[in-house]
This record gives structure tokens, sequence and C-alpha cells, in this order.
């Protein structure tokens, strides 16, 4: 399998498409830096699934676009696509981003999810992408990695992580159920109990069911038979009184009809009445009308008068305005006449300058020659003076070193003789001190090497603890800014910063619970996930003003006070399985808030499976239930389901902060303990330091002391073979000084007449002077020119500030006249309307003096409708007593048969016809009372403990079947953890030995010889155990990998990477300046190991060494034409003729 080739479009700095053909063998890729070459690494672990932003590096999704150059606009799109070949098989992988659409995954052009793209690479065998990618960096990371860190990239690297993570779960499983089993046990232990506490309750609960049955028997009898009394003698009433209702009828409609008249005429006459006060309302009306249009014209005619005196006054302003006007501009034109006088007096000034300024240079450089000239003559004459005086000097120094010679040589025969003898002690010291200085020297290697370790992890856990925080703030923004609802923000947040000074607790947030609960707590509450618990109305009150001040939207608070807690009904039997638990069981409140916890969960119900629910529903269920999935069945019947794209809510959301918390706390612990460790060692290593350093400044002190002594012996023998000749030559030298003395006196005097010869130089003042004079007038000029432009910008702005003023005074007098005009028609439209006014109340007055005639006779005729309406009233009331008295008789009896029929017809159904009663008898209640006296002589007894114990009975059974489920699977738990130990013993040993031995063959043919090894930690357990890398380059001792030199370092990481991939078999790798460490004889090596490894795997490079290079079977250069613009150019080297 290789890669055959690679499509960029609008990827990073590749604008446009490029298509890159890869050798099945080997593909360098090179280019300068910062030319976009590492985008191409970037893009085959985009397409590959990485969505890392460290590994991509990038801060953002849309950093994977181009972002635009000269020549070409920015992408909206971005595209990479992969070939992958295995003949004859072809397997094409694309991956799309736009910021519309977000990340898009094809494969052979059918789109799939990033966790079906695993799937894939296992196919193809690029499951272990992460060690065939080897960016810029991290070719040592092999070496510095803890020895944990190193066996979790084998294991992953031989398929071993699976068991591990399969030996994880099943561990964590055997630990659930474990304290499952606790559980259940405790669970058993307090049923139990419970059980033999209600004991006695039982027997006595039992005695009083057999009364309380005899007594609903009683109870029935004596309903039926007294109902029964009690509805004949009712039915002997009906007749009479049905008598009494027709006379009653007849008398009533006799009042009826002379009401009906006095209702007829009594219209009338109201109805005048409202006619009456209409007009009258209507009149004042007007009045008011006619009052508002004289007002109306009397402002109208003020705004007149008050338009026409503004129209006055603008007026005047206007003449004046000109008039200054007149005055701004004939100032400008003097203005402008002046600037042009003094500009043409500037630029001759500047003339005048400018020709000075080339005469004082000329001067100048005539002056500064002859200046040379002497200067050179003078320093001449100096040299030879010196050299006068420096060879007297030394002839006398000669002749008194002759006299000396004698005594410096005794002297220097006793010296040597002394020089000899501390050479011999100086050597026995020597020796001493430098055995002191290796111990101390291997003493703080030992000290370095475990700060090196201990500094390695704590920087990789920084790192961990970075990216947890990271993770973190993240997580918790994301779930503050896009799942909680606005208001719900506001109000928390307000509640944090004190301006909300109340206790406020989201119901989402008011419990804890299994990580597999969150889901189905999510889809049972809803919405209500978002309510906020607050102890009052009050509370509520303050939270919901915030709300509407902010206008952040509607917000949901539940006060404490009117929260109902809810039980579970322990009085249903539930099934024994595919019952999760009672939701209060499961979840841990906050004790604060308990109460609305309960209010909400308290009779929820949680099952395994929808089936489960439907059939406790069928059952007739009064509680409500959710399955594991979401699936919510309530108390009225409905049900509810389904899914959504993008999981995980607020309780969901919460569990996985505070899961990120702790795994944070953990690793802070950790890094804390590293950090005290490290601190320990570092002063170990301190003090290991001072001492090696203080022996190697003793040994280097000694070192000095002897070689200052061999150096003093062999000038004392050098000294004395001088002192034999150095009379002769003394001799020679000073005659050759009197030779070289006479010729320097001939030359000084010769230099002396020269110099006498020199005259005055020209004087350049005058010229200068002129100059400043002449500068001076000009800066006067140019001051004057500057300032009179000033007067001119400031005048034409007062001129157009003048216009705009005039032409505003314009615009206003010509609104003042439209506005008279308008008001005029105004006053007009007025007068009319009074007029109107007036007419229409002279037609109500006259419509009133109609309507007063006709309501006269209506009120006579109401009068006689009176007085007989009111003796028809006399008849009917008498009869209505009649009925009156008869009824109460009825009611009595129907009032004691509802109050029986109330009391015990629900209890004791009435037969109707089918069962009937002869006679009443009255013994029958004297039964039902003594009974009643019996079942109080019991004392206080509870019925529920019959079922309480029924309960108890089948929760028992039902927990000893599941406590046998939970020892079963604890004994299989334990079975798979044992044979997934031995199966990895087995795998990973095997994997270790022949990575360890192509390790060391790698290892000795580029280093030449040597010895490296993978060894396992010792004193750990089969999964615990890190592994340990020990090297030895050849010539030297075995050392700590960190005391190697970088580029040994680098060819120990290269021997250790290739060797895992060559024994998984890895189909690719991809080097990301891998031999940038390594020297030109290593380089030669590596490259002869690259190439032979690209027989049988493919292998892509970027790099910068030509050796590199040249063994490439493919060679693209990466340049950049234009900022920000990537050009691809590939050549295949086996074409390549010189």
């Amino acid at each position: 399998m290789f890669i055959e080739r690679l499509r960029l479009k609008g990827f990073k700095s590749f604008g446009g498409t490029h298509e890159l053909t890869f050798s099945p063998g080997f593909t360098a890729i090179v280019g300068p830096n910062g030319s976009g070459k590492s985008n191409i690494l970037d893009g085959l672990r985009w397409v590959l699934g990485e969505g890392s932003p460290t590994c991509l590096r990038i801060t953002k999704q849309s950093d994977l676009l181009f972002q635009g150059s000269i020549s070409l606009q920015p992408a909206t799109s971005t595209e990479v696509a992969l070939s992958l070949r295995e003949d004859p098989k072809i397997c094409t992988i694309k991956r799309d981003y736009a910021s519309d659409t977000g990340s898009v995954i094809a494969v052979d052009g059918m789109r799939i999810r990033l966790q079906d793209l695993e799937d894939v690479k296992r196919q193809w065998h690029l499951e272990g992408e992460r060690f065939s990618f080897i960016g810029q960096g991290e070719v040592a990371e092999a070496i510095h990695q803890r020895p944990m860190q190193r066996r979790a990239v084998l294991e992953a690297l031989f398929g071993i992580d699976q068991y591990r993570k399969k030996r994880e779960d099943a561990s964590q499983k055997l630990k659930s159920a474990t304290e499952e089993l606790t559980r259940l046990e405790t669970l058993v232990f307090e049923l139990t109990t419970r059980r033999d506490e209600i004991a006695p309750l039982v027997v006595i609960a039992a005695k009083a069911r057999e009364l309380l049955d005899e007594l609903e028997e009683k109870r029935r009898y004596y309903y039926f038979s007294r109902r029964a009394f009690l509805e004949r003698k009712l039915s002997s009433f009906q007749c009479h009184i049905d008598a009494l209702e027709r006379r009653k009828n007849r008398a009533w409609e006799w009042q009826n009809i002379w009401e009906d008249g006095w209702a007829h005429y009594q219209g009338l006459v109201e109805a005048y009445e409202r006619q009456q006060r209409m007009m009258s309302e209507r009149i004042a009306s007007l009045r008011v009308q006619r009052e508002s249009l004289k007002r109306q014209c009397f402002t109208t005619a003020l705004s007149v008068k008050s338009a026409r005196e503004h129209l006055r006054t603008q007026d005047k302003e206007r003449k004046g305005v000109q008039q200054a006007l007149k005055g701004v501009q004939k100032e400008a034109f003097d203005a402008k006449k002046q600037y042009e006088t003094v500009l043409s007096s500037l630029q001759d000034k500047e003339k005048a300058v400018l020709t000075l300024s080339g005469e004082l240079s000329d001067l100048r450089s005539t002056v500064q020659t002859e200046r040379e000239l002497r200067q050179k003559s003078i320093d001449e004459h100096s040299q030879m003076e010196e050299t006068e005086v420096r060879l007297r000097s030394r002839l006398q120094a000669r002749q008194e070193r002759l006299e000396k010679n004698a005594s410096e040589m005794s002297i220097a025969n006793e010296a040597l003789l002394q020089i000899e003898k501390d050479i011999e002690e100086g050597k026995e010291k020597f020796d001493s001190v430098q055995i002191a200085h290796k111990k101390a020297t291997e003493r703080h290697g030992e000290a370095y090497s475990q700060c090196q370790q201990l500094a390695s992890s704590l920087s990789q856990l920084k790192k961990n603890v970075g990216a947890l925080e990271n993770q973190l703030d993240a997580l918790l923004e994301n779930t503050e800014q896009r799942l909680y609802p606005e208001p719900v923000r506001v109000v928390l947040a307000a509640q944090k910063l004190g301006k909300l000074p109340l206790k406020v607790k989201m119901a989402a947030e008011s419990f804890s619970c299994e990580e597999r609960l969150a889901s189905c707590l999510e889809a049972y509450l809803g919405g209500r996930q978002f309510w906020l618990f607050v102890q009052s109305f009050e509370d509520a009150a303050q939270g919901i003003e915030l709300v509407k001040k902010k206008k952040a939207g509607r917000v949901t608070f539940l006060p404490l006070e009117r929260c109902h807690p809810r039980c579970p009904d322990y009085t249903v039997r539930l099934p024994q399985k595919g019952i999760v638990g009672w939701a209060t069981e499961l979840i841990s409140p906050d004790p604060f808030w308990e109460i609305a916890v309960k209010h909400l969960l308290g009779d929820l119900l949680i099952v395994e499976e929808y089936s489960v629910g439907m059939a406790l529903s069928r059952e007739g269920a009064s509680f409500p239930m959710v399955t594991l999935d979401g699936d919510v069945f309530t108390v009225g019947g409905s049900v509810s389901g389904g899914k959504f794209r993008k999981s995980g809510g607020a309780i969901e959301r919460r569990l996985q902060i505070e899961e990120l918390e702790k795994n944070l706390n953990i690793h802070r612990e950790e890094l804390k303990k590293i950090v005290a460790l490290l601190q320990q060692a570092e002063d170990e290593e301190r003090l290991a330091a001072e001492d090696k350093e203080r022996w190697k400044k003793e040994e280097q002190e000694m070192a000095k002391q002897l070689s200052s002594i061999s150096f003093k012996l062999d000038r004392q023998k050098e000294e004395k073979v001088r002192l034999e000749n150095e009379y002769s030559l003394l001799v020679k030298e000073v005659k050759q000084i009197k030779e070289e003395h006479e010729n320097i006196q001939y030359q000084i005097k010769r230099l002396e007449e020269t110099i006498a010869s020199f005259g005055d130089l020209p004087d350049e003042t005058e010229l200068e002077q002129k100059l400043a004079i002449e500068k001076g007038e000009e800066a006067v000029f140019r001051e004057k020119v500057k300032s009179i432009k000033t007067l001119i910008s400031r005048i034409d702005l007062e001129i157009a500030q003048r216009n705009e003023k005039l032409q505003w005074i314009n615009d206003d007098i010509q609104k003042a006249a439209i506005n008279i005009e308008n008001s005029f028609s105004a006053l007009q439209v007025l007068g009319k309307n009074s007029f109107k006014l007036w007419q229409e109340k002279q037609q109500i007055v006259y419509s009133c003096e109609k309507l007063l005639k006709e309501n006269t006779d209506f009120t006579q005729r109401i009068a006689l409708l009176s007085q007989r309406s009111v003796q028809a009233q006399k008849r009917v009331q008498v009869e209505e007593e009649k009925l009156k008295d008869c009824q109460r008789q009825i009611d009595s009896a129907q009032t004691e048969l509802n109050q029986i029929i109330s009391l015990w017809e629900d209890t004791y159904h009435y037969p109707e016809t089918d069962y009937v009663i002869s006679e009443y008898e009255e013994e029958s209640f004297a039964s039902v009372r003594r009974l009643e006296k019996k079942v109080r002589e019991l004392g206080e007894y509870d019925l529920g403990v019959l079922s309480e114990n029924e309960s108890l009975q089948n929760r028992l059974k039902f927990l000893s079947e599941q406590i046998e489920d939970v020892h079963l699977g604890i004994k299989e738990l334990k079975a798979l953890i044992r044979d997934t130990d031995e199966r990895v013993g087995i795998l990973f040993g095997e994997a270790l030995k022949s990575t360890d031995e192509r390790f060391n063959s790698l290892f000795q043919r580029l280093f030449g010889g040597g010895e490296a090894h993978l060894e396992l930690e010792e004193g750990l357990s089969l999964w615990e155990a890190g592994v340990d890398i020990f090297a030895r380059p050849p010539g030297k001792r075995l050392q700590n990998l960190t005391q190697l030199s970088g580029g040994e370092q680098s060819l120990t990481a290269i021997a250790l990477l290739f060797a895992t991939m060559e024994v998984a078999e890895v189909p690719l790798a991809i080097l990301d300046e891998v031999d940038a460490a390594l020297d030109e004889y290593n380089l030669l090596r590596f490259v002869d190991l690259v190439t032979d490894y690209a027989a049988n795997m493919q292998i892509l490079a970027m790099t910068h060494r030509r050796s590199t290079m040249e063994r490439a079977d493919v060679l693209y250069g990466v340049t950049m034409d234009e900022p920000g613009l990537s050009k691809v150019i590939g050549v295949h080297l086996d074409e390549w003729t010189e």
C-alpha cells in the first residue's frame, strides 16, 4: 500500500489546485523556511482525520482556508484529496471544509462520519498514522519520553492498546459490580431489618382487617334499607307539590302580563331619557368645540404676528451679513496680492543662498588639501624624533645588559635545581586531586540525569494540565454561552457578580448522577432542566425584574415554598428485570434544594428499555417513567422519544465538567509532587555540581601549577643557553643601532627645513558670515509666506461661514413667508367650522322640545299598569308559601338521602330495582356502631404495613436473584482480565523482543558499532512496567540518553523509530526535517538507511539537506512566488540528465 497522489485546493498557503504524485519508494520535498512545505504534511494529517489545532498549527478551523495573496482572492472552501493504491485496489479519501457547511469526509465519493474513517484506515493499514508522521522537533521525542509514555506508543503501534482498553473497561465494570454487590447486600440488610420492625404491626393490621370486613357488610345492609325508605317517602310528597305548582303558575302568568305592559312603556320613557341625555351632551360638546375653535383662531393670529416680527428681524440681519461679507472679500484680495510679492522675494533669497554655499564649499576643499599636506610633514617629523629617542635608549640598555650577564648565569643554575624538586612534589598532589574530581563528576552526572528526567516529566505534566485547563475553559464557555438560555445566563451571571443578592440554583446543577443517567434525565426534564430554584416568590420577582430590565427573554423560577415533594410509589409491584430504579434513589441532590429536586423527580421511575415502560403503562402505572435511551412515558398516557444530532444537555455537560475538574485536580496534585521531587533533585544536583566544580578548580589549579613549573624549567634551560650567546649578539646590535641613529638625525634636519617653508592659510570667515546673513533673510521671508498663507486660509474659512449663514437666513425668511400664508388659510377654515356648529346646536334644541310632549302621556299609562301588577304579585306569594312548607319536608328527607349516598354510595353500590328491602330496621344502625367501637378499641393500626410486608418479601426475592447475577458477572470479569493479561504478556513480550533486536541492529549500523536495547522496568506489574532505552555508542561507556550529543540522540531516535515501524509493518513514513541535527558523516548513514527502507515502505521526507535530496526518486520543491502563495515544482530524479 502506498499514497499515489495528493491534491490540495485552497488549503492554507496553497491557493488554487496543486496535485502531487508520490513515488512508492522515496519522495523528498524541499524548500526554504516559511515556503509552506510543512503545510503538505498538515494536509495529509487533516485528510486522515486529524482535528487537533496543535498538530495542524492552527487556532480555528477557518485557518485551513487559503487567506489570499496579491494575485488570488481568499478561498471560501478548502479540499484535500488522497489516493491510496494497493494493486489492484484504489481508494480515494477526500475532506472538504467551508464556513457554512463545516467539515465533510467522503471515501470513494460516499460521505462518511469521522469515526467511520478509522475503519477505512484500518483496512488500509493506516491505523498507526501517528507513528508514521514525525514532525519538526519530534524526532527526539522517543528518547525524551518517560518509560510509560514510550510503552503507550509501542502498545498503540502493535495493537495492544485495544487489550489495555478492554482490560480497563473490564476493571471498571468489576469495580462497579463490586460496588453494586455491596449496595445490594446493604439494601437486603436494610429491608430485612425493616421487615422485622413491622412484624408486630402486621399482626394488629390483620385483626383490624377482619373487623373492617364485617363492618363493611353491616354498613351495606343499613345503607340499602335506609335509602329505600327515604325514596318511598319522597315519592309521596311529589304528587302534592305538583298541584300547588299549577295554581301558582296561573297567578304568575297574570302577573307577567301586567309587568310586560309596564316594562314596555317604561322602556319608551327610558329611551326618551337616553335621547334627552345624548342631545344635552351633544349641545355641551358643540359648545366646547366652538370654544376650541375660538382659541385656535387666537393662537393662529398670534403666530402670524410673531412670524411677521421674525421676518423683519431676519431681513435686518441679512443686510448686516452681506455688508460684512464684502469687507472680508476685500481683505482676502489684499492678502493674496501680498503673498505673491513675498513669495517672489523668497525665491530670490534661495538662489543667493545656493550660490554662496557653492563658493564656500570650494574654498573649504582647497584649505583642507593644504592642511593635510602640512599635517603629513609634521607627523613624519614627530615619528623621526620618537625613533631617534628609542634608538638612544636601546643602545644604553644593551650596554647595561652586558654588565648583568655574569650574575644572571649563577642565579639561573640555582633556580633550575629548585624547579626540578617542585615538579616531583606537584605530580603526587595532582594524581590524588584528579581521582577525587572523577568521583564528583560521576555523582553530578547521576544527579543531573535524575533532574532531566524529572524536568521532562514536569514539562509533559504542565502541558497536560494546560491542555486540561484550556479544555475546561472552552467547555465552560461553550456551556454558558451556547447551552444555557440567555435569560438563565443573565440571572446566574448577576448572582455570581453579586448584583442579585439571593440564592439561585439551576435545576440541572442541583443534583449529581451517574453518566449513564444524564441523557434520560435530560430527556424527561426537557426545558425544566433550565428552571431556576429560589427560596420564595420575592426572590423569583427580583430575578424576573432583572430579566425584564435586560430584555433577555423569559425564565421560569421554582420557589421552595411552593414545592410539593413527590415520593416513589412503593406499593406498585415492579418486574424483576428491566428496572434501573427510582430516580430519587439513583441521584444525589444538593441538601438545600432537595425539596425542589423531589418536586420534579420524586416519583420518576427509570427503566432500561421501551418495552418495560410500555408494559407498566398498560398495567395502569400512575407515575412517570423514562428509559435509558430517553423515551418518556407521562402520567397522562403520552409517550415521547427520539434523538438529536448533537447529544449532551446541561446535566451531561455538567458531568463532563466535573470529570474534567477531577482529572485536572489529580494532574495538579501530581504536578506538585513532581515539583517537590524536582526541587529536591535540583538541590542534590547543585550540591554535587558545587563539589564537582570545587574539585575541578583544584585540579585545574594543580594542573596550572605543574604546567607553570614545567614551563619555568624549560625557560631556565633556555635562559642558560641564551645568556651564553647573548654577549656576541649585543655587540653586533650596538654597532647597528649607532648607524641607524646617524641616519635618523639627517632625515629630521631635512623635514624641519620643509616645514619652515609653509605660508598662511586662506580665511573663510567672511564668506561664512555673508552666507549666514542670507540664510537669516531667507528664513524671515519663509516665515512671512507661511503666516500669509495661514491668514488667507482663515479669511477663506470666514467667507465660507458668512455665505453659509446668509443662505440660512434666506431659507428662514422664505419659510416664515410660507407660514404666514398658511396661517391666513387656517383662519378662514376655522370661521366656517364655527358657523356649522352653531346651526347644529339650534336643530338639537328644537328636537328636545318635541320629545318632552310625548313623554308626559307615557308616564300616566305606567302608573295604571303598576297598580294591577302589585295585586297579581300578592296572589303568587300565597301559593309560594304553601309550596315552601311542602318543600321543607322534601328537603329534609332528600338531605338525609344525599348524605348517606355521598357517604356510602362509592363504597356500596346501590342495586336499584334488583335488590328491594321491604322494611327499614333500627337494629341495623346499632350493629354498625358496635363494630366501629371494637375497631377503635384496637388502637392505632396501619393497613399499609400489610402491602409493605408483601412488597418487602417480593423485593428481597428480587434482590437475591440480582446478587446471584452480580456474583456471576464478577466471576466472568475476573476470568476476562486474567485471559487478557496472559494474552498481552505473550504479544507484548514477542513484539518488544523483535523491536529490541532490530533496534540494536540499526543502532550498530548507524553508529558503526556500540549497542542499544529496550528493557521493561523492573519491580512493576505487567501493565505498569514502562520501557527503558539503554544506549552505548562505540568507544563510550553505557550512559544516560540525555548525556548524548544532539546528533547521537537524533540517530538513536531514528534507529528506534525505524525499528518499530519495520516490526509493525508500517506502510508509510513521513519525516519532517528529521535529518536537521545530523552532521555530514551521520547524514550519509541516515540516507543509506532511508534508501534501503524505501524498497518496502513509502517514505515522504521534508528536508534541507542535499544528500537526502539526491537519493529521492521524486523531488518536489516548494517556493513562495508572492507573499502568502506557495508553488510546487516536481522532478523525477531517475529521468534527470545533465
